[in-house]
């Protein structure tokens, strides 16, 4: 897991792609760089669900360019703990309503 600090949400987080000798540190080749905007990790507005939680991990499969193929990637910002933890607890309330309904 890699964490770092966002400054606006507008900045694009830069990922580059290589191939690396085996045992050491060395790059054989570069295979791609991709720009992801953290905006594409908010929720839309209407993605309300019974169990929906904002700012939920997300695991997504990019391409690379020039056909280098693809790189599977699993990015979770949490741009409001707060939100985040009452969404969290709100999912966990209803799933706990529908347990106690069903005894």
């Amino acid at each position: 897991m890699i964490s770092f600090d966002v400054k606006t949400g507008q900045e694009p987080l830069k990922v580059s792609v290589v191939q690396v000798r085996e045992g050491s540190n060395k790059v054989e080749r570069d295979l791609g760089h991709l720009e992801i905007f953290l905006s594409e990790l908010r929720e839309p507005q209407n993605a309300q669900t019974e169990f929906h939680i904002d700012q939920q991990k997300q695991d997504r499969i990019y391409n690379l360019p020039q056909n280098a193929g693809q790189i599977r990637l699993g990015l979770h910002w949490v741009y409001s703990r707060v939100k985040f933890l009452a969404d969290c607890a709100n999912a966990a309330a209803i799933q706990l309503e529908k347990e106690r309904n069903s005894l």
